[in-house]
């Protein structure tokens, strides 16, 4: 994913920065730092953190399908 479809899924879902690193498991005190730097292109995530993404993204098309 790109560091824009990170940031489009986020407001898509209505989440803030830090419900979204939440979501991801990102934890620890920079969790919110760490998700703004992916947003910003400034920090590659983790493979993992990219398939949690994919996940939500592919859960929220499947929920806009069902209306």
């Amino acid at each position: 994913m790109t560091p824009d479809e990170f940031k489009a899924l986020r407001h898509d879902l209505g989440l803030s920065v830090a419900q979204m690193a939440d979501a991801l498991g990102l934890g620890g005190e920079r969790a919110a730092t760490t998700l703004r730097e992916i947003e910003n292109g400034a920090r590659t995530p983790h493979g993992s953190t990219v398939k949690l993404a994919e996940r939500l993204r592919a859960d929220l098309a499947a929920s806009h399908a069902e209306k």
